[in-house]
């Protein structure tokens, strides 16, 4: 086996989810981040990875909650 072979096997390993978004998953992605839902609870509802939530949500220019409290506030 080949340096290259052996990169082009470790690329393949990884699990990706290819499953096309449906109309119905844009909907509930848009009226979650509406209600300021954070990106990871909106994830495990539509049962998608944050990666890929947070990328459909990008391209459909919608502003997601990451869930992180700011170190300057005090509440």
């Amino acid at each position: 086996m080949t340096l290259r072979d052996d990169a082009s096997t470790s690329e393949r390993s990884l699990p990706t989810d290819d499953r096309a978004w449906t109309a119905a998953e844009k909907h509930k992605l848009r009226g979650l981040a509406k209600n300021n839902t954070p990106v990871r609870k909106i994830a495990r509802t539509l049962n998608r990875s944050v990666a890929s939530t947070g990328n459909m949500a990008a391209k459909l220019g919608i502003v997601l909650n990451l869930g992180v409290r700011s170190l300057y506030t005090h509440d």
